[in-house]
C-alpha cells in the first residue's frame, strides 16, 4: 500500500502515513472506529468486547490522532549535491585529471610552455589592438602559434587519450554473475595481441597489450577496463602518441569483450573498423592545428589591414638632419632619454603627439624635457611637424629645439651643453 500524499509504501493496515503524519481513512472489512475517553477506560479494565459505535467523523478528533501518532518525516537522501561534489563528479573535470596525471615529461613542458605564450600572445594583442603597433604582429602571432602548437602536439592527444578511457566500460548480462562472467572470459575470451598476466590480481583480470596494463574488474554489473600506461620520457610517436595509441588499444579490448558476453563473434572487418574510429580522432588532431593556425594567421590579417596609428608612425621615422644614427625617431629617444614615455591627443580638429623624457646631467642635476609634434598628412602618408619643447617647463627657440633634438639622436650630453652654452651667448 503507497501513501496517496507522499507516495512512499506503507504498511497496508495503517491508519496513518509514518512518513508524512496524513490519515489514510483506510478500511479493512469493517470500519476502524475510534474509541472514546471512557471507553478507553473501560477497554483496560475489562478485556470483554465492546459494542461498536458509530465512526466519528470529527477534524478536531484526526488532529488529536496525528499529533499523537505522527513521527518526525524521515529524511529524504540528499540527491542534491553541493557544488564541490558536482565539480568533483562533472565528467570534463574527471577527464582533466587524468590528462595530467597522464602527462609525459615532455607533455608538461608542452603545457606550461603553451600556457604561458598564450597568456603573452593575448595580452600582446590586447596592446596590439588599443595601440595598432604594427611592430607587435610578428610576435603576437609568433606567440599565439607557439600556443596553438604546443597544446596540439603536447597536450592535446592526452586529452583525447582520457577522453577514451571515460567510456571504456561493458555491460554484463544478468544470466551470470559477475564472478562467473570474469571466469568465462579468463578461461574463454581471447583477442589478438592481448596476453593475460600469469600473477592475476583477486577479483580481477590484467591483459598486456600494446605494452600497456589492462585491468579489467566487475562490479554492479558492468565490466570497467582501467589502462596502466607505459611510462615514457617523449610521448611522440608517428600518427599520434603512444600513450592514445594504448588508449586505442583498450578500446578495442572493450569492443571486443562487447561482442564476447553478447554471444556474438567479431566481424570479419572488425580491426578495420577499429582503424577507422581511431583515424577520424587522430585527424580531429590534425584539423585542429590547421584551424587554429588559419585563424591566428587570419586575425594578423585583419589587424594588419588596419591603418597604422599616426603615434606608431612618428616613431618610425627617421630624422637625418639632427645625426645620421640610422635610429628611428622613438629608437633614438627612448635610448638617450631616462623615463621616456609618449603621448597624443587632439586640439582645435589638429593631431599632436608628445614625448616626455628626463636628461640626466650627473651633478648637474636633472632636466625633464617635453618635445611636441603635430601630425600633416597627405593622401597616404604622414607628415610630421616640430611643435616646439620645453626643458623644466621653459619654452626652447628654434635654435635650442634643433639642439635638443640632435642630443635626442647621439645621446652625446656634453656637446648638448656646449651647443646650448653658444645658442645662449651668441643667440
Amino acid at each position: 500500500m503507497f501513501c496517496k500524499y507522499c507516495g512512499k509504501e506503507i504498511e497496508g493496515t495503517s491508519t496513518f502515513c509514518k512518513y508524512c503524519g496524513k490519515a489514510q481513512n483506510v478500511t479493512t472489512g469493517e470500519p476502524v472506529q475510534p474509541m472514546q475517553a471512557e471507553q478507553v477506560q473501560t477497554a483496560s479494565a475489562t478485556p470483554k468486547t465492546l459494542p461498536q459505535t458509530p465512526p466519528i467523523h470529527s477534524q478536531e478528533t484526526f488532529k488529536t490522532q496525528e499529533t499523537a501518532q505522527q513521527t518526525p518525516p524521515v529524511q529524504q537522501a540528499n540527491f542534491k549535491k553541493t557544488a564541490e561534489n558536482r565539480w568533483k563528479d562533472d565528467p570534463r573535470m574527471k577527464r582533466l585529471k587524468a590528462t595530467l596525471k597522464m602527462l609525459s615529461f615532455t607533455g608538461w613542458g608542452s603545457l606550461i610552455l603553451g600556457t604561458l605564450f598564450g597568456i603573452f600572445g593575448v595580452l600582446m594583442l590586447v596592446v596590439l589592438l588599443l595601440t595598432m603597433n604594427s611592430e607587435l604582429l610578428i610576435g603576437t602571432a609568433a606567440s599565439l602559434l607557439i600556443a596553438v602548437w604546443g597544446y596540439v602536439f603536447g597536450v592535446y592527444q592526452f586529452w583525447n587519450a582520457a577522453g577514451v578511457e571515460q567510456g571504456l566500460t561493458v555491460a554484463l548480462p544478468n544470466q551470470l554473475s559477475e564472478e562467473e562472467w570474469m571466469e568465462k572470459i579468463r578461461n574463454e575470451f581471447s583477442f589478438q595481441g592481448a596476453v593475460l598476466l600469469d600473477n592475476q590480481p583477486d577479483n580481477a583480470l590484467v591483459y598486456l597489450l600494446n605494452d600497456a596494463k589492462m585491468h579489467l574488474s566487475a562490479q554492479n554489473g558492468v565490466l570497467s577496463i582501467t589502462v596502466e600506461h607505459s611510462k615514457r620520457f617523449n610521448s611522440a610517436k608517428s600518427g599520434g602518441h603512444w600513450e592514445l595509441q594504448e588508449s586505442f588499444s583498450a578500446d578495442d579490448l572493450k569492443c571486443a569483450l562487447a561482442y564476447f558476453v553478447a554471444g556474438q563473434p567479431l566481424p570479419e572487418n572488425f580491426a578495420q573498423e577499429q582503424k577507422m574510429r581511431h583515424k577520424d580522432k587522430v585527424g580531429k588532431v590534425k584539423a585542429g592545428i590547421y584551424v587554429g593556425t588559419a585563424v591566428i594567421v587570419l586575425v594578423v590579417l585583419i589587424i594588419s589591414a588596419f591603418p597604422v596609428s599616426p603615434l606608431a608612425s612618428l616613431k618610425d621615422t627617421v630624422w637625418n638632419e639632427y645625426g645620421n644614427t640610422g635610429q628611428t625617431l622613438g629608437e633614438a629617444f627612448e635610448n638617450n632619454f631616462e623615463s621616456p614615455s609618449w603621448s597624443e591627443y587632439e586640439k582645435d580638429g589638429k593631431r599632436y603627439m608628445r614625448f616626455d623624457g628626463i636628461i640626466d646631467f650627473g651633478q648637474l642635476g636633472e632636466s625633464v624635457v617635453e618635445v611636441e609634434f603635430s601630425l600633416k598628412k597627405l593622401e597616404d602618408s604622414y607628415y610630421f611637424l616640430i611643435e616646439g619643447a620645453r626643458v623644466n617647463g621653459t619654452p626652447l627657440s628654434d635654435s635650442e629645439t634643433a639642439i635638443l633634438m640632435q642630443y635626442g639622436f647621439t645621446g652625446d650630453a656634453e656637446e648638448l651643453i656646449g651647443s646650448l652654452f653658444l645658442s645662449a651667448l651668441f643667440g
